[in-house]
């Protein structure tokens, strides 16, 4: 006969074994569709491993749907990057390294226009000194709101 302790521990153990096998397929659902950046798999409708024109508009198009579907349209779309600008060795196909490159680059042009406008992909940060705006070694609320505003300008 097992001891009650063994007992609960085997019970314990089966219901997380269950557990992670009914999370399992929903954790990668939620990867795979939309949540984090997208992936070459994910738009490769022929599975070759590249993506033509076409699967890189489809994916585009099903991603962006799926996205305002749960609340979170995509801005911006007059200005993305074309299948062109992904394709910078122009053999008509994008690697997975091209797929990737061509994202963060993406990525680094949005956040830039975010903050007051294009800035290479490179947001320039206020230094300490900068935002002391009276020397004393401290940064109190009118120094930080000053700064705030003057980003919100564009004069950082």
């Amino acid at each position: 006969m097992k001891s009650p302790a063994k007992l609960a521990f085997e019970a314990i153990l089966l219901a997380a074994v269950i557990v992670a096998m009914l999370a399992t397929p929903l954790l990668a659902e939620a990867a795979h569709h939309g949540d984090g950046p997208p992936t070459l798999e994910e738009f490769d409708g022929n599975g070759d491993g590249f993506l033509s024109e076409d699967e890189f508009n489809t994916g585009r198009d099903e991603r962006h749907a799926m996205m305002a579907e749960k609340g979170h349209p995509m801005k911006g779309m007059a200005n993305a990057p074309t299948f062109a600008d992904f394709d910078t060795n122009g053999d008509g196909q994008l690697s997975a390294d091209e797929f990737s490159s061509g994202h963060e680059m993406h990525m680094r042009a949005m956040h830039g226009e975010q903050h007051g406008g294009k800035h290479d992909g490179k947001k320039r940060h206020a230094t300490f000194e900068e935002m002391d705006l009276n020397g004393d070694g401290c940064i109190d609320r009118a120094e930080m709101d000053a700064h705030h505003a003057a980003e919100q300008a564009g004069h950082h």
